[in-house]
């Protein structure tokens, strides 16, 4: 297979992350042809920091360049719907960051488009990817621990929004930002199972944006799902599983890289030269997964299917509508 052309749409932070994490792959496997914001000198500066060969000052010219195949979607939330609509219009695959869309209904549109274009779609989920994901599915498949009935995860930052950013204008808060990790990994531990009872409690900040929320999932034959997130304080930061036979415990597990059994420690090892986790090192596994779907010829990823973020991006709607958090687009 040729090389993937990669187009990046914004020059934000996770921007440059994932544009190390792409060049740290062999230009025969992932290039990097084109960078794209609204403002032309950020992209020029990006362009000559990562060497990339095409810089423009627009999303729309990046959609119609010929000679990009995919393109990585890391614009403020507001804009990811409109952005990831139109590379996808133009044939493009699409690795969009998380969330996929604001809501459920703009984001089955975007799944729609992209199976009537035929091209990749998928969210930038990257826990998902992690080896350890893999081996923790193995684990509970094989009934190591017995019948899962109890899922705890915490996710907690005291440092979030330190530069006091107008978080209900780019549609952000605790759901948004921690919430959905915390979905996304219940979800993949009680996978095609469908809640009967969704209960969430929070607490808005003086721009009416959630910064907590404690949600409860019960569902069905007994089992339940607790989860705690926070904007102002430090949690735990781990998800815990327990079965009818036995715990474990995953630290950090939005970068999964140890898993705690109940008779051994499991360590990952990094890729490449990586010394510790990072965001960076998410993106490599990111990448990895997405240039084998494509080459597989496969239009969304089984590890995190377009069934799994709907499902993620349908109980935060929950969530956010029993905090009452409105969104401008919705109003």
């Amino acid at each position: 297979m040729p090389a993937l052309r990669w187009g990046i749409a914004s020059c934000c932070k996770a921007s440059c992350d994932f544009a190390e994490a792409l060049l740290s792959f062999p230009e025969e496997n992932h290039a990097l042809l084109s960078i794209a914001s609204a403002n032309m000198e950020a992209s020029e500066e990006f362009s000559r920091k990562y060497q990339v060969p095409n810089a423009y000052g627009s999303y729309d010219k990046l959609a119609a360049d010929l000679e990009v195949d995919i393109v990585y979607v890391a614009v403020i939330i507001p804009n990811h719907f409109k952005i990831t609509k139109a590379m996808l219009s133009n044939g493009k695959h699409v690795v969009c960051e998380t969330p996929l869309s604001f809501c459920e209904k703009t984001a089955k549109e975007l799944m729609i488009l992209a199976k009537i274009k035929k091209v990749f779609l998928m969210e930038a989920m990257w826990t998902k990817v992690f080896p350890a994901m893999d081996f923790l599915t193995e684990e509970i498949e094989s009934d190591t621990i017995g019948d899962v009935q109890w899922v705890e995860i915490t996710f907690g930052r005291s440092s979030y929004n330190k530069k006091d950013i107008n978080l209900k204008e780019i549609y952000k808060g605790v759901i948004m930002d921690f919430g959905i990790f915390t979905l996304a990994f219940q979800d993949h531990i009680f996978r095609n199972m469908v809640p009967t009872k969704v209960m969430t409690s929070g607490h808005l900040n003086y721009q009416d944006s959630d910064e907590s929320a404690c949600c409860i999932m019960n569902y069905p034959e007994g089992k339940t799902c607790v989860i705690a997130i926070h904007t102002c304080v430090d949690l735990p930061n781990e998800a815990i599983i327990i079965g009818t036979k036995g715990t474990i415990r995953i630290p950090h597990f939005w970068f999964p890289t140890k898993i705690i059994m109940p008779d051994e420690v499991k360590t990952f090892p990094l890729p490449d030269d990586s010394t510790k986790v990072s965001r960076r090192v998410a993106f490599k596994y990111l990448i990895e997964e997405v240039g084998k779907c494509i080459e597989d010829g496969k239009l969304e990823s089984e590890k995190h299917s377009h069934a799994s973020t709907l499902q993620v991006i349908h109980f935060m709607d929950v969530w956010r509508n029993q905090l009452e958090v409105v969104f401008e687009a919705e109003e």
